[in-house]
């Protein structure tokens, strides 16, 4: 394994007068500047905990708040065995009015897509749920929440809502059709989106787990209306790690 670290960095120094920016903010800087400069090529890794906290005199608890939010960013891999190592940092960017599939549009961009959990269950509708779909509340819909990964990050929760009068769907079928858009298609369903509403927010407890981000990181609500030969069938609330993605609006 390759570690790179120069003399001059051994003396690197951290700001502690009562206005100055959190130790941990210092170092993740610090190191994010290496990383930027070319300092810590991509594909390299970097010091180790223990070298990191020698060099900056700080406890192991500030490196490693650093290098977490390092790695929420992009900027950095860490495995277990295999210490930490620069990434090729770049925002996924999906195009607005054309007709992708997240997985298509992961392939597009040479980024490998793939899925981090799976859930599928009947829950009883209401509220927007109901609305959207054109229902009663009360009646049953499929629930089918995922979370969707680009070169093994979090990318995206989809928490989807799906009309059962519509169309029927196993979870045996969704785990063998990357995309949820394919496997409707594969069911003779034309898809047409009729409304999208974006919102920023900030992550509560629920997606922070599930993008694995800290608490209140900044994330991208999309909520979408799916309609199948005029009838209403797929309502989606979708939780874009905002360390990541963006989205870009083509005319």
């Amino acid at each position: 394994m390759d570690i790179l670290l120069t003399t001059s960095e051994k003396g690197a120094k951290l700001n502690y007068a009562k206005d100055a920016p959190p130790l941990y903010l210092q170092v993740k800087n610090t190191i994010k500047q290496r990383i930027t400069g070319g300092t810590y090529p991509v594909g390299k890794a970097i010091p180790s905990e223990k070298e990191l906290q020698n060099e900056f005199n700080v406890s192991r608890i500030t490196v490693r708040k650093a290098l977490d939010e390092l790695s929420y960013e992009g900027y950095i891999s860490r495995q277990r065995g295999k210490g930490t190592t620069v990434m090729q940092r770049r925002f996924i960017e999906e195009k607005l009015h054309i007709d992708k599939s997240f997985t298509e549009e992961m392939k597009t961009q040479g980024v490998m897509p793939g899925t981090k959990y799976v859930s599928l269950r009947t829950v009883i509708s209401g509220g927007n749920i109901a609305e959207a779909l054109g229902l009663n509340p009360g009646d049953r819909v499929y629930e089918l929440i995922r979370v969707r990964t680009g070169d093994g990050l979090p990318v995206v929760i989809f928490k989807s809502y799906i009309n059962m009068a519509g169309v029927s769907i196993t979870k045996k079928e969704i785990e063998e059709n990357e995309s949820l858009y394919d496997l409707l298609h594969k069911k003779q369903k034309k898809n047409r989106i009729v409304k999208e509403i974006f919102e920023v927010l900030l992550s509560d407890e629920w997606n922070s787990k599930l993008l694995e981000i800290p608490l209140g990181s900044p994330i991208l609500k999309r909520t979408t209306e799916v309609h199948s030969e005029g009838a209403p069938l797929l309502y989606t609330e979708s939780f874009y790690n905002g360390y990541l993605y963006r989205h870009c609006i083509v005319y």
